[in-house]
């Protein structure tokens, strides 16, 4: 590590989560040109710990662009045409989500099915939701 041996500091800017995830030690998340928070990416994966996001990926596009998800209660993040992202704030909202997804949806449409543990894009996507949310109280 260049920056302990030599007192060195290197900045990488990237649109690349994993690749900052992966090499960097302290991440600032700016929106806009602002600065959000400045800290290590233990700490910042810490703030969405307790989420769980399940991306889906169906074979039929049109399913989502139907917007299968507009009656659900989850947060839905949608990141193509046939792709979605769901967050749940509650591990025991898991089997729900799962049993509303096959219902939905159903099981022979979905082409791939993930739980992931949260990146510091989730941490990104957390951040601007609470801001919104603070502003619109």
């Amino acid at each position: 590590m260049l920056n302990k041996e030599r007192q060195i500091t290197i900045i990488l800017v990237t649109h690349n989560v994993i690749e900052a995830e992966k090499v960097l030690q302290r991440v600032a998340l700016i929106d806009d040109g602002v600065i959000k928070i400045v800290d290590e990416v233990g700490k910042l994966r810490k703030k969405v710990s307790g989420q769980i996001k399940i991306e889906i990926e169906l074979n039929d596009e049109e399913k989502i662009a139907d917007n299968i998800f507009n009656d659900s209660k989850f947060n839905v993040v949608f990141i193509g045409n046939s792709r979605c992202w769901i967050y749940l704030n509650d591990k025991n909202e898991l089997p729900i989500a799962v049993n509303y997804i096959v219902d939905k949806v159903g099981f022979e449409l979905i082409n791939d099915f993930r739980l992931l543990t949260p990146t510091l894009e989730d941490v990104y996507i957390y951040m601007n939701k609470e801001e919104t949310n603070e502003t619109v109280q």
